[in-house]
């Protein structure tokens, strides 16, 4: 992922002066593998083997995505990895305990992990899937796409794309909204079409998507070559508006 901004930190963003801090968010975005022996070469805290799944495949893959997230995030607080304590609220939203402004959100598939993170207390969301993902298709956009989706993926060059980046929009706002709302995603008007180009510079142009039930959400899609991946953030917040920019910032192992 190409990164053509200097590497900034969270400590250091934090040390940025407010004014400055409001006319920029500053999104961080890490992609790490998974792969089952990535386990050999990472840190293991005690506290990330905790209520993991049963599932020997889901558990190595939460194991390694909660330590991905322990290292990333200390070595951009500057801290040791030991010292982070990670928590979820009521609603099962993960945050990082002594760092009110932090806000995290993290999703894994296949054999990739993502964690997207700013420290201007903008609420934030990710959700990844791979590109290969054997789906049904028609059974898929009937259960998430809204009426002008539906019209939009029967039209799209490629329908897989269209359904699987539509999916992860909506599943990145919901994980944003932190609301443990159980929306129908058939019902999350996301206004994506086909013909948007998906991103991998560090200032793309955002959409946004609205429900109702939990407002607008700004969001951004991007790409790999072998996964589909969107950030959503808090839009028309304190902090940040959606016509505001906001500079990603791809974090190097």
């Amino acid at each position: 992922m190409p990164n053509t901004t200097p590497e900034i930190t969270l400590k250091a963003i934090r040390n940025i002066a407010p004014n400055m801090m409001q006319n920029q968010l500053h999104m961080h975005i890490a992609l790490r593998s998974i792969h089952p022996e990535i386990l050999n070469g990472l840190q293991i805290d005690t506290a990330d083997q905790h209520a993991l799944a049963t599932h020997p495949q889901r558990r190595i893959e939460q194991l390694i995505s909660r330590s991905w997230r322990r290292q990333i995030l200390a070595t951009q607080l500057e801290q040791a990895p030991e010292s982070l304590c990670f928590a979820k609220n009521s609603n099962g939203k993960p945050y990082l305990v002594h760092e009110p402004h932090l806000q995290l959100s993290q999703s894994h598939c296949a054999q990739q992990f993502v964690l997207a993170f700013n420290a201007q207390g903008v609420a934030v969301g990710v959700d990844i899937e791979a590109k290969q993902r054997v789906i049904n298709q028609v059974g898929l956009a009937q259960r998430i796409l809204t009426v002008l989706e539906m019209q939009a993926f029967r039209q799209a060059a490629n329908p897989q794309a269209y359904l699987l980046t539509c999916w992860t929009i909506k599943e990145a706002v919901l994980k944003a909204s932190g609301l443990g709302i159980r929306l129908n995603l058939n019902q999350l008007e996301t206004g994506y079409q086909a013909a948007q180009q998906l991103k991998s510079d560090i200032q793309p142009r955002a959409h946004t998507a609205s429900h109702s039930a939990i407002g607008t959400w700004a969001y951004q899609c991007f790409e790999t070559e072998d996964y589909f991946y969107t950030v959503a953030w808090q839009a028309n917040s304190k902090q940040q508006h959606v016509s505001s920019p906001v500079g990603f910032r791809w974090l190097n192992e």
